[in-house]
């Protein structure tokens, strides 16, 4: 009795294990779908900025060309060259990104950066997408370098000023702060 008994034990908790692991792998994927859409939203958001201005340079100067100053086609060109490096190199990083490495995990290269440049590129490029945002940067007076993706920081910053830009009605200045402590670096980007 007492072996026939110990047998149905282990069988029902064997049972209860299968099934938990099922659930979880379940619950696993759902995560990983659930993770890769909101990625494929922002990247689809994050394409589309550049290819926008691309476009609205190129028809002001197509539409416009007899009216437009050499200053004013000079500077029409220099932005639709501008967009279109940033969205090469956001293309080409997302398919280093997406380069799946011999351990099944997605590779991301750091190289030790300078904060200051990636911050300055972000709130240089906000400004040019939106001239009325108020952007002020604040950094140490040491130069901090960090191990970093720039692309991907520079666009994570970038995503924030947007949508600062966007969202906070009524803000009259975003920041942009780079601090240090020990052995991180911490980006704060706020708006009042």
């Amino acid at each position: 009795i007492t072996m026939v008994a110990l047998f149905s034990v282990s069988m029902l908790t064997s049972a209860l294990n299968t099934r938990m692991k099922r659930q979880e792998h379940a619950r696993a994927e759902a995560e990983k779908e659930k993770l890769r859409g909101d990625l494929l939203r922002a990247i689809s958001h994050d394409l589309r900025t550049p290819l926008t201005s691309i476009l609205g340079a190129n028809t002001a100067l197509t539409a416009n060309e007899d009216t437009l100053t050499p200053a004013q086609k000079q500077e029409l060109h220099r932005s639709i060259d501008q967009q279109a490096q940033w969205l090469k190199r956001m293309v080409e990083n997302l398919l280093s990104i997406t380069r799946i490495s011999g351990e099944g995990g997605a590779k991301i290269i750091k190289t030790p950066e300078a904060v200051e440049e990636i911050v300055a590129a972000a709130a240089e490029k906000a400004r040019a997408r939106d001239p009325e945002l108020p952007v002020v940067v604040s950094v140490p007076q040491e130069v901090l370098i960090c191990p970093m993706d720039a692309l991907l920081i520079e666009q994570v910053l970038l995503n924030l000023l947007q949508n600062a830009a966007q969202h906070a009605a009524g803000a009259t200045v975003v920041k942009i702060l780079v601090s240090k402590d020990r052995q991180h670096v911490k980006i704060d980007v706020q708006d009042d």
